[in-house]
C-alpha cells in the first residue's frame, strides 16, 4: 500500500491509503476497473474521468467522475496527484490504446462467477487450482489460438473450458461443474459470447497471468516447494521448439503412472504438476548418479 496526502495550501488535511499493485486490490475493485475501462473504450468516459473514478474507488470516496476545472487550485492538484497514483494499472502507459494489466502474485480469480441471462457459470479458483488438466489444457490452447488469430471464437472457446455450469457432484479436481462435451460446445460458445466485453478481457488477462505463473513461479504441493520454472523454461533444450500442452498430455500418458490420455485429462491440474516435479527430481538424481559412476 502507498500513502497519499490531500493538501489544502501547505496543510495536510487527510492521509489516504491506496493499493500500488493488483495484489493489494479486492476482487470488487478489480472488476470495477475493468467495467469502467469498457466505458472509456466506448467513449462514455474520458481517460481523465476514468482515472478519477478509479482513484476515488480505491480510496473509498463515493463521488462522480466529474471534477471540473475548479478555481480551487488545491482540488485540481489533489485530483491530479490521485490520478498519478493509479497509473500502475496500465499496460503501455496512459493513452487511448492502453489496457489494464493484471499482474498478480496470488492469482486470485477476481471474477469467480458470471451470470448470463439464466445461465450461471462457475469460474476457477485461485491459480486454477481446481481445474482438471484437460480443462486447463484446452483453455490454454484455445487462448493461444486467439492470440495468434485474434478470432474471438477462440477466446469464447477458452472461456467455455474455464467457466462451467454448476453440477451436483464434484469432478476429480473437486470443482462442482459439468464437464465440457463436444456435442454442447457450440451452444456454450454462443452463451459465452454474450458476456460483457470487460468480463471477457478480465478473464483473458487473469488466465494469461495464471499460465505465466504456472510456468515461472513456485508452489507448495504435497508439502514440497515446486519450482515451476525448472519444469518448463529451464528444462527446454536450446534452439528446440517448446513443448505444447498436448505434448505434455502424450508424455504423461505414455509413462502410464496416472493412466491413459483420458485419465490424465481428468486428473487435477495440481496432481499433474506434482507428478512432473517428481519426474524432474528423479531425472536429476539419475543424472547425478550417472556422472558419479563415470567418475568412479
Amino acid at each position: 500500500m502507498i500513502k497519499a496526502e490531500l493538501k489544502y495550501g501547505e496543510k495536510t488535511v487527510r492521509t489516504l491509503t491506496l493499493p500500488e499493485s493488483w495484489d493489494e486490490m479486492t476482487a470488487e475493485q478489480v472488476r470495477y476497473i475493468f467495467e469502467q475501462y469498457e466505458k472509456a473504450v466506448e467513449g462514455k468516459l474520458s481517460l481523465r474521468q476514468f482515472e478519477i473514478l478509479i482513484a476515488y474507488n480505491l480510496i473509498g470516496l463515493k463521488r462522480g467522475p466529474s471534477v471540473r476545472a475548479s478555481r480551487d487550485a488545491d482540488i485540481v492538484r489533489n485530483v491530479s496527484s490521485l490520478c498519478e497514483y493509479v497509473k500502475f494499472i496500465y499496460l503501455n502507459g496512459a493513452d487511448k490504446t492502453s489496457i489494464p494489466q493484471l499482474s498478480f502474485r496470488s492469482i486470485q480469480n477476481p471474477l469467480p462467477r458470471v451470470i448470463i441471462g439464466r445461465s450461471v457459470l462457475e469460474g476457477p479458483a485461485t491459480l486454477c487450482q481446481d481445474l482438471t488438466f484437460g480443462e486447463f489444457r484446452n483453455a490454454a490452447m484455445a487462448l493461444n489460438q486467439y492470440f495468434k488469430s485474434e478470432d474471438p471464437a477462440f477466446l469464447h472457446e477458452c472461456i467455455v473450458h474455464l467457466y462451467r455450469p454448476r453440477a451436483a457432484k464434484p469432478n476429480k479436481a473437486g470443482r462442482m461443474v459439468k464437464p465440457a462435451h463436444a456435442a454442447t460446445m457450440e451452444k456454450e460458445i454462443r452463451t459465452v459470447a454474450k458476456m460483457k466485453p470487460w468480463q471477457k478481457n478480465l478473464i483473458m488477462l487473469w488466465f494469461s497471468s495464471c499460465i505465466h505463473y504456472l510456468q515461472t513461479g513456485s508452489l507448495v504441493l504435497g508439502g514440497e516447494d515446486v519450482e515451476l520454472k525448472k519444469l518448463f523454461i529451464d528444462n527446454e533444450e536450446p534452439g528446440s521448439q517448446p513443448a505444447t500442452w498436448n505434448d505434455l498430455l502424450i508424455q504423461i500418458a505414455r509413462d502410464g503412472a496416472i493412466g491413459n490420455a483420458d485419465e490424465v485429462d481428468d486428473a487435477p491440474l495440481m496432481t499433474i504438476i506434482l507428478h512432473m516435479w517428481s519426474n524432474y527430481k528423479e531425472n536429476k538424481r539419475n543424472e547425478r548418479n550417472l556422472k558419479k559412476a563415470k567418475k568412479d
